[in-house]
C-alpha cells in the first residue's frame, strides 16, 4: 500500500465552481518558456535580468521594499518578472504572510523568471482567494528541505501555468490547503517524488495539460475532494500515474498514462469518482489497482493496453467487503472499456478479492479526445448550461419587448 503523506488537518474552504469548467480553456497570451534544462547547471538567459532572492512578508514590501511595478489591485497586480534567479539561499522568492495575521491582501504576478535556490524555489503563504498567478517559470534543481520547484500554502484561487518544475528533491508543484486553483500547462519532469502533489483540503480544482514524468509518482491527490483532471499526461514514473488517496468527487478524464512503473491508477479510500476516456497502456503491473474503501466509483470508456504483461487481467479490486463496489461500465450506456486483451466473449474479469468484472467490455479503442457520448457529470453540465443561456437571451429579448 502507497503510504500518503500528511502535513497536518487543513481547513475545508468550499468555492461554487464556475458552470462548465470543463468547457473552458485557457487562451492567455504568454512569454515562449524555456525548454532547455540542464541537470546542475544555471541556464544562462541574457533576456533576464540577474536577482538576488526576493522575500516578502508584508503587502506593501511589494513596492516599497522591491520596487515592483503595479498598484496591486486585480486591474493592476504588482508584477515580478524577467529574474534570473540563482542563490544558494532557501529560496529563489518566498512570500509569506502568515506572520502578519491577515496574509496578503495583494494581487500579484510571477512571470517569466529562472529560479534555482536550495529548499523551495517560490514558495507562497497565505493569499488572500484570485491574487496569485505565477507563468512561465522554471522551477529546477533544489537541494534539500521541502525540495519543491512551486509550493503554494492557502492560496486560494491560485493560477499556474506555463510553468518547467524539474529535477527537484522531492516534488515539482505542491499544493497545501489551496482551494479553487486553476492548474494549466505545467510540466514536472524527473522529480525525486512526484511531479503534481495536492493535499490537505486543496479542493474544488481544475488540472489540464500537465506533463508529469517523475521518479515516483506522476500526480498525487491526497485529502482533496471535487477536484478534476483532463488532458493531463504522466509516462515513466516509476511507481504509478495517479495517486489517488482518502478523496472524494473526483472526475478523470482525457488523460494518457503511459509506461508507468507499478501502477497506471492507485486508488484508496475514495468515493463518488468517475474516470473515463483516458489510455492507459504499458504498466508494468496494473492499470488499475483499487485498494480498500472504494466506492460508488465508475470506469468507462477507457483504453487499457499491455498492462500487467502475462497476468490474467489489466486491473485490480481488492476491496475489504468481498463485493464490487467499483463499476466498470457506464450505466446509462452499458458500455464498458476497451481492454487489449479481452477473449471476445462473456465478462472481462478483475482480479482481486471483490470479485469483480466488466460486464460490456468494448470491441474497439475509444477516441479519448473526441468521444461521441460524454456521459454523467460533463453534459449535464453543459446542457444545465446551454438552458440557463437561452433562458437569458429570451428573457431580455421579453425585457426588450415590454420597454417598447
Amino acid at each position: 500500500m502507497k503510504r500518503t503523506k500528511t502535513k497536518g488537518k487543513g481547513m475545508l474552504w468550499i468555492f461554487l465552481l464556475v458552470m462548465g469548467f470543463s468547457l473552458m480553456s485557457s487562451k492567455l497570451n504568454v512569454i515562449a518558456a524555456q525548454e532547455t534544462i540542464i541537470v546542475g547547471y544555471p541556464i544562462y538567459n541574457p533576456d533576464l535580468e540577474e536577482h538576488i532572492e526576493i522575500v516578502i512578508f508584508e503587502d506593501t514590501d511589494f513596492n516599497e521594499t522591491w520596487g515592483f511595478p503595479g498598484e496591486g489591485t486585480p486591474e493592476d497586480p504588482f508584477i515580478i518578472e524577467n529574474f534570473n534567479i540563482t542563490t544558494g539561499a532557501p529560496f529563489g522568492i518566498l512570500i509569506d504572510g502568515s506572520g502578519s495575521g491577515t496574509g496578503f491582501n495583494v494581487s500579484f504576478i510571477i512571470r517569466n523568471c529562472l529560479i534555482i535556490a536550495m529548499d523551495t524555489c517560490i514558495r507562497i503563504v497565505d493569499a488572500y482567494p484570485s491574487l496569485v498567478t505565477i507563468d512561465n517559470c522554471t522551477c529546477i534543481n533544489t537541494v534539500g528541505g521541502d525540495g519543491v520547484g512551486i509550493y503554494l500554502i492557502r492560496c486560494d484561487g491560485a493560477t499556474v501555468i506555463n510553468c518547467h518544475c524539474n529535477y527537484n528533491f522531492h516534488t515539482g508543484i505542491r499544493l497545501d490547503m489551496c482551494a479553487g486553483l486553476w492548474i494549466e500547462n505545467n510540466t514536472c519532469y524527473e522529480n525525486a517524488d512526484e511531479g503534481l502533489f495536492i493535499d490537505n483540503a486543496s479542493d474544488n480544482g481544475l488540472f489540464l495539460n500537465n506533463t508529469c514524468e517523475n521518479s515516483d509518482t506522476g500526480i498525487t491527490n491526497q485529502f482533496s475532494q471535487s477536484n478534476t483532471f483532463r488532458y493531463n499526461t504522466c509516462t515513466n514514473n516509476s511507481y504509478t500515474g495517479y495517486g489517488l488517496y482518502y478523496s472524494n468527487w473526483l472526475v478523470i478524464e482525457n488523460n494518457t498514462l503511459l509506461k508507468n512503473g507499478d501502477f497506471g491508477f492507485q486508488i484508496l479510500s475514495c468515493y463518488n469518482g468517475l474516470i473515463m476516456f483516458n489510455n492507459v497502456q504499458d504498466t508494468t503491473s496494473y492499470a488499475v489497482y483499487l485498494e480498500t474503501n472504494i466506492n460508488n466509483f465508475a470506469l468507462h470508456h477507457n483504453n487499457f493496453i499491455g498492462n500487467n504483461a502475462g497476468g490474467a487481467s489489466q486491473a485490480l479490486d481488492d476491496d475489504i467487503s468481498g463485493s464490487p463496489q467499483v463499476t466498470f461500465y457506464d450505466t446509462a450506456t452499458n458500455e464498458g472499456n476497451y481492454w487489449d486483451d479481452y477473449s471476445g466473449s462473456g465478462n472481462y474479469p478483475i482480479d482481486g478479492t471483490a470479485n469483480n468484472f466488466d460486464p460490456y467490455p468494448l470491441s474497439s479503442p475509444v477516441d479519448i479526445y473526441k468521444p461521441g457520448i460524454i456521459p454523467e457529470f460533463t453534459q449535464n453540465l453543459f446542457l444545465l448550461g446551454l438552458a440557463i443561456l437561452t433562458l437569458c437571451g429570451l428573457a431580455a429579448v421579453l425585457i426588450k419587448k415590454l420597454r417598447t
